[in-house]
Formats: structure tokens, C-alpha cells, sequence
């Protein structure tokens, strides 16, 4: 008797635990960034570190033209010069190529996150990577597209105008790709004007890299947010309608009495 009362008393072991009701909702068309952020920001690492690279290179080599000219290098050393640059630059174009195609997956997102969170934009998520192909107006429109993802990502109204660094991020990504054609027209010269343009078009463009970085980080942590309110503000309405299917089915119940 004692056996079986123990096993009539015993709780049962699989119980499911209750839902709690953040977990019931999901919002249509919405991903979250914050894992891929993690990978553009990884990725721009390190393209801004061989891009650091590369500008040692290039320096190293206009300091190395006046041997040249002069003829007090072999040409087995000039070939291993010209090999070294011409492979820190391939390696500088794959990663460059590699973080943009990242980087454009996650600007795509960003867009078709905006339909999730109940915001209305006049800028489709393909609109949104066309627009960094398209001449002359690739210029400005990414900046735009950016800045617009920016304010209507935003977890409140209060927020919309907060600073960001898109615009440091977007000004050093366009110097950094003019003084960079610049230096290519300007060819091998060992001048001092020509080794300053090639250290601070290195230098910009590793402070684009960087702010870049920090774009895709606040962007997503800022969608993130602004998911969590969003799904707060879905909750209330799902209590608000059964709250008042609960008092029509009470009414239905008194009626029928």
C-alpha cells in the first residue's frame, strides 16, 4: 500500500513549462542583425589591417624609387618589390570584394527589417544596394538610404535625430576613394606630395573601415531595440483582445442564461 500511494502522489516528469508571452511573438519579416553584424565587423578588421599594410607597402616602395632611377638596385630586387606590392594589393581587392558582399547582405536586411517593425519607407531593400552601382549618384544615395534606416529604426520618436556616424563614416569612405584614384594618376612619383596622398588616403580609408564598423554595430543594436518595443506593444494588443473576447463571451453567456 505504501508503494502505491508513493506512486499516486508522484509528480509527473514531463511537464511542459509555460510560454512565457515574449516568446509568442514573432514579428513577420523581421532578422535579427546582431550575429551578422559580428561578421561585417570581423570582415572590416581585417580589410582595414591589410589595407594599413598595403599603405606601408606603397610607401615603402615610392621611398625605394630614387635606388631605382638611380640603378643601385638589381633587378631581381625591383621584381620582389613589384611582386610584394602586387600581392598585398590582390589580397586587399579579394577581402575588399568579400567585405562587400557581407556588408551588402546586411544593408539589405536592414531595409526588410523596416517592414517588420511597422515602419514605412520609400526605399526597397534592392533600391537600397543598387543604389551603391549606380554612377555619380552612388555618391549620395547610399548616404541617404543609410541615414533613413538610421531615424526610422529608431526604438522611440525621441531618437530619431540622435547622432550617428554614418556621416564621418560616408565622408572617409568617398576621400579615401578619390585621393586613392588621385594616387593612380599620379603613377610611382617619390615625391613628398605623392607619399603624403598615399598616407592619408591609407589613413582614411582604415577610419572608414572603422566607423563603418560602427554603423552596423548601432544600426543593429537599434533594430534590436526597437524589435523588443515593438513586440511589447503587439503583446498589449493581443491582451486587449482577449480581454474583450473573454467580457463578449461572459455577455453571450448571461444572454443564453
Amino acid at each position: 500500500m505504501e508503494g502505491a500511494t508513493d506512486n499516486l502522489y508522484k509528480p509527473p516528469e514531463h511537464v511542459a513549462a509555460p510560454r512565457s508571452p515574449a516568446a509568442e511573438v514573432t514579428l513577420n519579416g523581421y532578422t535579427s542583425l546582431l550575429r551578422r553584424a559580428k561578421v561585417v565587423v570581423a570582415l572590416l578588421a581585417i580589410w582595414g589591417a591589410v589595407s594599413l599594410t598595403m599603405t606601408g607597402v606603397e610607401l615603402y616602395v615610392l621611398s625605394l624609387v630614387p635606388d631605382v632611377m638611380a640603378g643601385l638596385l638589381s633587378p631581381r630586387e625591383v621584381d620582389e618589390l613589384v611582386s610584394l606590392e602586387e600581392t598585398v594589393g590582390l589580397v586587399s581587392l579579394l577581402m575588399l570584394l568579400v567585405t562587400a558582399l557581407v556588408f551588402l547582405r546586411w544593408v539589405r536586411t536592414v531595409h526588410e527589417n523596416l517592414v517588420g517593425l511597422e515602419r514605412e519607407s520609400d526605399v526597397t531593400p534592392s533600391a537600397a544596394v543598387t543604389a551603391y552601382f549606380i554612377p555619380f549618384l552612388n555618391f549620395v544615395r547610399p548616404y541617404r538610404h543609410m541615414l533613413q534606416a538610421w531615424r526610422l529604426s529608431a526604438p522611440k520618436r525621441s531618437e530619431r535625430e540622435a547622432p550617428s556616424p554614418i556621416a564621418i563614416w560616408w565622408g572617409a569612405w568617398i576621400a579615401s576613394g578619390v585621393l586613392g584614384y588621385m594616387t593612380r594618376l599620379a603613377g610611382t612619383s617619390a615625391d613628398a606630395p605623392h607619399s603624403l596622398l598615399v598616407g592619408v588616403q591609407g589613413a582614411l580609408a582604415i577610419a572608414a573601415a572603422f566607423f563603418c564598423a560602427q554603423v552596423v554595430l548601432k544600426l543593429s543594436e537599434r533594430q534590436e531595440r526597437a524589435a523588443a518595443r515593438t513586440k511589447r506593444r503587439w503583446r498589449k494588443r493581443r491582451r486587449r483582445k482577449a480581454r474583450k473576447r473573454k467580457r463578449r463571451l461572459f455577455a453571450d453567456e448571461r444572454e443564453a442564461v
